[in-house]
C-alpha cells in the first residue's frame, strides 16, 4: 500500500510540474512567480520549490534583474528533439484515417507541389462519393476550398506564378476545379485566414461539399491542408454545424502536435463575415 501511495504522489507531482511549465510556455515571455502559480492553479508557495528544481536542471531560468522566469536551455533541447522525431504528415494521415472511419466522410491530405496543392494521401469514408481523387491529384488554387487555403497562407508571388502554371496546363483534367486570376479571390483571403478554413459546395464537383483547413508547423509555416469531402445533403457547412467544428478541431490538433499553438479564430465562414 505504501508503495502504491508513493507512486500516486509521484505522478501527481509530475502533473503539477507540467502545469507550471505549461504556464511559463503560455506566457511567451518573462513571467512572475505569482502569475505562474495563477496559471497553474496552485499557490505561489507551492510553485516555488518546483521552480528551484527546474532552475537546477536548466528547464527554467530566472532573470537576474527582474526575478521573473522563462523556459531554459534544456526545455529548448526537449522541444527540438520532439520536432526532429515528429512527422506532421504521418500524424495527419493517422488522424485523417480515424476521421474518415468515424464520420464516413472522405479526407484528403495535400501539400504544395510543382503545380500547386497536391494530394498525397486520400482516405475514403464508407459514405462513398465519386471524387476521382488520388495521390498526385492537383487542386485548382482559385476554384477549390483546398486551393484557397494555400492562397490565403502563402506568398502572393508564389501563388500568382502557380496560377499561371495551372492556367497553362494543356490537360485541364489534371487540375480539379476551374482556374481564374488571383484577383478573383483576393478579397476573400483575409476572411479565410481569420476563419481558419475555406468551403465549397457543388464546386468544383457537383453534389459534393468540401471543407479545407490549414496544417501548420512550429513557427507558423504551412505544412499542408486537410480537406473533408462529402455529399451536399449530409455535409452541413453552416459555421455552427458540428461537422465544421470537428474538421477545425482536427486541423488544430494536428498542428498542435507539430508544435504550433492552435489559437486561430474559428467557426466563422468568409460569407458570414461579410454580412
Amino acid at each position: 500500500m505504501n508503495g502504491v501511495a508513493a507512486e500516486a504522489r509521484g505522478v501527481q507531482s509530475i502533473e503539477v510540474g507540467a502545469r507550471i511549465l505549461e504556464a511559463i510556455a503560455a506566457a511567451g515571455d518573462l513571467v512572475m512567480l505569482r502569475d505562474i502559480a495563477l496559471l497553474a492553479g496552485i499557490a505561489p508557495a507551492q510553485a516555488h520549490p518546483y521552480l528551484v528544481s527546474y532552475r537546477r536542471s536548466n528547464l527554467v531560468e530566472q532573470d537576474a534583474e527582474s526575478g521573473r522566469y522563462r523556459l531554459g536551455p534544456f526545455a529548448l533541447q526537449l522541444g527540438l528533439a520532439r520536432l526532429r522525431s515528429f512527422d506532421p504528415l504521418k500524424a495527419a494521415g493517422e488522424a485523417a484515417a480515424r476521421f474518415a472511419a468515424d464520420t464516413a466522410m472522405s479526407v484528403a491530405i495535400t501539400v504544395w507541389g510543382a503545380y500547386g496543392p497536391t494530394v498525397v494521401q486520400i482516405y475514403e469514408g464508407s459514405d462513398q462519393v465519386h471524387t476521382a481523387l488520388r495521390p498526385g491529384t492537383v487542386f485548382s488554387l482559385t476554384g477549390s476550398a483546398t486551393g484557397r487555403i494555400f492562397c490565403a497562407h502563402l506568398g502572393v508571388e508564389l501563388v500568382v506564378e502557380a496560377i499561371k502554371l495551372q492556367k497553362a496546363e494543356k490537360s485541364p483534367s489534371r487540375i480539379v476545379g476551374s482556374v481564374s486570376d488571383f484577383r478573383s479571390i483576393r478579397a476573400e483571403l483575409p476572411y479565410i485566414r481569420e476563419a481558419g478554413y475555406a468551403t465549397t459546395s457543388s464546386d468544383p464537383i457537383p453534389g459534393i461539399s468540401a471543407m479545407s483547413a490549414p496544417i501548420f508547423e512550429t513557427g507558423g509555416e504551412l505544412t499542408g491542408a486537410i480537406t473533408v469531402i462529402g455529399p451536399v445533403p449530409s455535409f452541413d457547412l453552416d459555421p455552427s454545424a458540428e461537422r465544421v467544428r470537428e474538421v477545425i478541431d482536427l486541423a488544430h490538433a494536428i498542428s498542435a502536435r507539430a508544435g504550433y499553438p492552435a489559437s486561430w479564430p474559428i467557426y466563422m465562414t468568409p460569407d458570414s463575415r461579410r454580412k
